[in-house]
Formats: structure tokens, sequence, C-alpha cells
């Protein structure tokens, strides 16, 4: 996802930062599904967005991930702006890069079985992310053999591509989306079983209470 973002913006940035906030003006709150407990709601509200300098010195943030919190379009807009009212406290920078590299050093050094570990879960769909966005360039003609090319496109033409590019991820990604979180939650379900009926002679559970809460809650 990296370089993928970085071939978007390296022609209108000077410098990309990853920011790690506390947000507040949330119209969601996340939960997350574990195999070895009950849901945890997201209370801390840990949010990572990027800052772009653009040549120009303006500054904004580019925030991918706003949805999970709720938050409508934009998700860019200029950086005093999104301080103001969607951030609480700034709890960290680092270079472009850094946190992606810090994440998956971690899940690689992880031994024990965990069907729902975040950063791997995120690796896999960015695998498959990517694999679609090349199988659609793959199908376009020679003026759009890469992401920079097509943003040079006239305005017209790359409206068109721009539609196809979300009408093909809309189908494709979402389906893949849709199994990989399904088969996932099997995954856990079996753990959970698993785990019960071994510990302390606790009448075992399917765990289905927990994974049929779902993964997103109206904030109170």
């Amino acid at each position: 996802m990296e370089t993928f973002i970085e071939d978007l913006l390296e022609d209108i940035c000077s410098d990309i930062r990853e920011v790690s906030t506390r947000v507040n003006n949330t119209l969601l709150t996340i939960c997350r599904l574990l195999p070895s407990s009950s849901n945890v709601f997201g209370s801390n509200r840990q949010h990572e967005v990027l800052q772009l300098t653009l040549r120009n010195k303006e500054v904004y943030a580019l925030d991918i991930t706003a949805a999970q919190y709720g938050w409508p379009v934009p998700a860019t807009m200029s950086w005093d702006s999104f301080m103001k009212e969607r951030v609480e406290i700034v709890k960290g920078t680092r270079k472009f890069g850094e946190t992606g590299q810090a994440l998956r050093n971690e899940a690689a050094a992880t031994t024990h079985q965990d069907y729902w570990n975040h950063y791997k879960v995120m690796d896999e769909m960015k695998q498959r992310f990517n694999m679609l966005l090349r199988q659609w360039q793959a199908q376009q003609g020679n003026d759009t053999s890469s992401l920079k090319d097509i943003l040079r496109l006239p305005e017209e033409k790359f409206k068109r591509k721009q539609a196809s590019l979300i009408q093909f991820m809309n189908v494709n990604f979402t389906a893949f989306s849709l199994k990989f979180c399904k088969d996932k939650a099997a995954a856990t379900a079996a753990s959970i079983k698993a785990k019960t009926q071994t510990s302390n002679n606790v009448a075992p559970t399917t765990g289905h209470e927990e994974i049929e809460q779902g993964l997103w809650s109206p904030t109170p």
C-alpha cells in the first residue's frame, strides 16, 4: 500500500508523514472481535492519518480510513481543519512507511495461533487489493499502463477510468472481503469453542455470541 500511495502522490508532495492521533467527535465506535475474549470496544480512539506537505508548502490530512469512525467525505482536508475538527491529541509522527514495517515485523514475530491477528489480516487484505489493482490495470489500454498515466489523462477520460476502477473494486474486492471475514469468523468461533472446552470445566460455547454482535456499533 505504501508503494501505491507514493506512486499517486510523489509528483505533488514534497513530504509524507504518518501521524498517530487520538480522535474526537467520532460517529461510530469500533468493536474488535478477539478469539480469546468478548468484544472489545475501541474506546482509546487511536487513529493514524497521513500528513501531506505539497510542493507549494500547503499541508493536508489524508484520512484513508475515516469511514471507520463514521466520518463522511472528504477524506482529504486541510491539516488545520483536521486538527480542529477531529483530533484530541497527536501521539506521534513517523516517516512514511515506518509504521507498516513495524507492524509487519510484529506480525512475523507472532508464534501463537491468533485467527484475528490484526496485522496479518490487513496484510492479506492488502495483497488481494494490490493483485486486483494489477488485474484491472492489465485490462486497460496502453494510455493507462500505470497509475501516473491515469492521473495525467484528460478530465473526462480520467473520470471514466476512475468509475471503471471503482466498479471493479466494488465487485471483486467486496466479494473477497465478505468471504474472508466469514472464514475468519468461523475460525474464531472454533478457536473459542476449543479453548472453552478445555478451561476449568466451564460449559462450552459456540463463540457465536461474540461474532453475531458484529464489528460495528453506533456510538452511545
